[in-house]
């Protein structure tokens, strides 16, 4: 994957999706794009961000709804048939995107408890490299 001419990250599509190098090579992969999280918001805490995070990125498709976790408020459904798009505020004002399936009943306005699956969290420095393996 090129950016700006420059070589962020070799490999096939499917590696770049699941072991992004950088941001920018999250940000271009999948759609909607990763969740990307300030290490310090509630969402990056939960993550478990190491202390030499600077960001923690999640895809919307690993984030579990659950009965504990982070509390996040619906702010849009987008109803898609067979899967549905949540767009959502924690308490602490983080934006989050979750994807579920086209069935789920919850509406705007509605909390939901959130889970970060620390297998399928990715932490990036300040220089937007990622500090995973």
């Amino acid at each position: 994957m090129l950016n700006g001419g420059r070589v962020e990250q070799v490999g096939s599509p499917m590696e770049l999706f699941h072991r992004p190098a950088t941001e920018f090579v999250e940000g271009f992969i999948g759609s909607p794009s990763m969740n990307i999280l300030g290490a310090e918001s509630s969402m990056g805490q939960a993550a478990k961000a190491s202390g030499s995070a600077a960001k923690v990125g999640i895809r919307p498709e690993h984030i579990v709804i659950g009965e504990t976790g982070l509390n996040a408020t619906i702010r849009v459904k987008e109803q898609l048939g067979g899967e549905c798009f949540l767009y959502l505020s924690t308490d602490d004002g983080a934006q989050i995107v979750v994807k579920t399936d086209g069935e789920f009943e919850r509406e705007p306005g509605d909390s939901l408890n959130l889970t970060l699956p620390a297998n399928r969290v990715h932490q990036f420095g300040a220089d937007g490299r990622t500090l995973n393996d």
